[in-house]
């Protein structure tokens, strides 16, 4: 069995994480993890407020700076790392702590893909943004739809639910998500939303390695809440 982080974040692409990438991979790897699916946030704010650059390119560089850097530690001690995005719409812009916001786990895009499209993606309607990801074979996944502040999505612009969310500082009501996932027969995911060195590690189990992001997507996209398999890790 395959194990592998759905939902991580690292420290140097938001003010959220506190940890450094040798300190992910060190910890993953002591925790027998196979695979890690970086997602870090991938919204206005970001790019107006906290990524280093004076253009979009340059803006762009210092945000897979992290996820390549994770990369490459991983191949060292074995662990795959895949792109990912946890992307806030324009619709859905925070700059402080506010009411009725939505994130979106998205997975089987690539760093090729969010270079060549940019930030424009941002500006999409909830419907543009899923008929764009119907073009270039992604998932998109709501993040911890019940958290306090946040609003959910129509379903209908969503492939599925991230129905177990381990943050350990938020109530995410992860069982009212399954049912909610179960109900209306979408697709499943669960992972840490990995911030602190501590966080407890939720790892989602694969019948086998992914080869990269697309082969990613053909091994999830038949995963729904009956047989969805997901652990604690532990040394």
């Amino acid at each position: 069995m395959y194990k592998i982080e759905m939902h991580l974040h690292t420290k140097g692409n938001s003010g959220c994480s506190k940890t450094s990438v040798k300190r992910i991979i060190n910890r993953y790897a002591r925790y027998g993890c196979d695979g890690i699916v970086c997602t870090n946030h991938f919204n206005k704010h970001i790019f107006e407020k906290y990524l280093p650059g004076s253009t979009e390119e340059e803006k762009l560089d210092n945000f897979f700076k992290q996820f390549y850097a994770l990369k490459k530690l991983g191949k060292q001690r074995g662990i795959d790392v895949l792109f990912g995005l946890e992307v806030a719409l324009l619709q859905d812009y925070y700059e402080s702590r506010g009411e009725g916001k939505a994130e979106i786990l998205v997975y089987g895009v690539t760093p090729e893909e969010v270079r060549g499209l940019g930030t424009k993606i941002l500006d999409l309607s909830y419907e543009d943004f899923f008929k764009l990801s119907r073009n270039y074979g992604w998932l998109l996944y709501q993040a911890h739809p019940f958290r306090k502040r946040t609003k959910l999505l129509d379903i209908k612009y969503l492939d599925g639910l991230e129905i177990y969310n381990g943050n350990p500082r938020h109530s995410n009501r992860n069982d009212e998500v399954r049912a909610l996932a179960e109900e209306n027969n979408c697709l499943a995911v669960a992972g840490t939303d990995y911030h602190n060195y501590i966080d407890p590690i939720t790892a989602m189990e694969l019948t086998e390695k992914p080869k990269d992001e697309k082969h990613l997507v053909e091994l999830i996209k038949g995963i729904k809440v009956e047989n969805i398999k997901y652990s604690r890790l532990s040394r």
